[in-house]
């Protein structure tokens, strides 16, 4: 790791910090293996982070407790702060540093509350050029041996798939599909002191503990 990441624990919540926003006190679930807190630049309303407490490049880099663990996570969110409405989780897996989309190379997976299919746009896009595989552990973990990144995307709890990555992917891939379909001009690093960000920020932690 060559850079500092924001995910460690030394460095856990600086940018809460830096913001005047909740930074432990922002955690809605965890376990041994991984912590839960809303995105710090949400898309919506209930727009969360599972974040692994060790530091891994992405899940294929997990040992299976880890994997597990979110798998608890998702189910965790869906029943108790979505109440089953329809979602999507996706991760940038950076095996690579600064490829795959992330522009934090530390494993985190996004699951919001969304109810269009990104499939086809994801598909269609220029910067996928592979065939969808199973996410399961055991192939994304292969392609982490292989020093391959990828992208993962699951709707509901539909089978969970990935498209490995060869090529250049813009960073922020997965926010630019959303934001399209949301119809928003969406920036992180123009909305990064936005009122209304931080105000969605805190309602999606109100969102987490009610």
């Amino acid at each position: 790791m060559n850079c500092i990441c924001f995910f460690c624990e030394e460095n856990r919540f600086c940018l809460n910090k830096e913001l005047l926003l909740p930074g432990n006190d922002s955690i809605i679930y965890e376990d041994d293996n991984i912590y839960v807190t809303p995105d710090l630049f949400p898309l919506c309303l209930g727009h969360m982070l599972i974040i692994t407490k060790e530091h891994y490049n992405s899940f294929g880099n997990v040992p299976l407790s880890v994997y597990d663990s979110a798998e608890k996570a998702k189910r965790y969110l869906s029943e108790k702060i979505f109440k089953y409405s329809p979602f999507i989780a996706f991760e940038h897996g950076a095996v690579i540093e600064h490829s795959g989309g992330s522009c934090i190379d530390h494993a985190h997976i996004h699951i919001m509350p969304f109810a269009d299919d990104l499939k086809y746009m994801i598909e269609s896009s220029d910067f996928i050029d592979t065939s969808a595989i199973d996410a399961t552990y055991t192939n994304l973990n292969q392609l982490a041996e292989q020093g391959v990144s990828y992208i993962y995307y699951q709707r509901n709890f539909d089978n969970p798939i990935a498209y490995p990555v060869y090529n250049g992917l813009p960073s922020q891939f997965f926010r630019m599909l959303i934001a399209q379909k949301l119809e928003i001009n969406y920036n992180w690093k123009i909305s990064y002191r936005d009122g209304s960000t931080k105000e969605l920020f805190c309602k999606s932690v109100a969102l987490g503990k009610e």
